[in-house]
């Protein structure tokens, strides 16, 4: 998943995403409940980069309209890693990702890491992430505010999700993991995560 692993990144099957173990849809055609995701890193890689699912950042709707009924071109969106990280109380980007979208900071915010106190941009922002196999997919999607993380694709550079290098682009906190379990499995190496389908639709992610 990493060059720093104890394995070559060219042994790709060892941490390989395997996706969707999805509960199906009841006779009575109701959506489904929750959505099952299991990702095989690899203890070392598991241990060096901690669990990483993938996501996309876009332009918040009203902008991506706007932009359209102006017929200039929208930004593309931004595919990265996403740290699930359970000491963070909100969602946050990196503000490599928030420059590559041409957001612009709504305000400035103190935020608190390991290195103490920080002066964070804000910046709104849409957040998708997609769980798919071979029959069905569901997207599951946020528009709000997030804070900006500098240097955030610093930590685990030349990460490899699905054959491709992916930059850490966000943190997953706790207004999203929320509505959703997980497992951290070390010795195996591996994340099984779901979200509760019921808990996204019955409260939004911010509080």
């Amino acid at each position: 998943m990493t060059k720093h692993s104890d394995r070559s990144r060219r042994q790709e099957p060892e941490h390989k995403k395997k996706l969707a173990k999805q509960r199906p849809e009841d006779r009575s055609g109701s959506p489904r409940l929750s959505t099952e995701l299991l990702w095989t890193y690899g203890p070392g890689i598991l241990y060096r980069c901690g669990p990483l699912l993938l996501g996309r950042w876009l332009v918040p709707q009203v902008i991506a309209d706007a932009l359209v009924e102006a017929r200039r071109p929208v930004p593309a969106s931004v595919i990265g890693a996403l740290l699930l990280d359970t000491g963070a109380t909100n969602t946050c980007i990196s503000n490599r990702a928030a420059n590559d979208l041409g957001l612009i900071p709504t305000r400035v915010q103190d935020g608190f890491g390991a290195g103490g106190r920080h002066r964070n941009p804000v910046y709104l922002a849409r957040l998708e992430m997609t769980i798919a196999d071979e029959k069905a997919q569901q997207t599951f999607g946020w528009e709000q505010e997030v804070q900006g993380i500098p240097d955030l694709e610093k930590h685990a550079p030349g990460v490899a999700m699905l054959g491709e290098e992916r930059a850490v682009v966000g943190l997953l906190g706790r207004d999203i993991l929320r509505h959703a379990r997980f497992l951290y499995d070390g010795p195996a190496g591996s994340l099984s995560f779901t979200f509760e389908v019921a808990s996204l639709q019955h409260a939004p992610s911010r509080l």
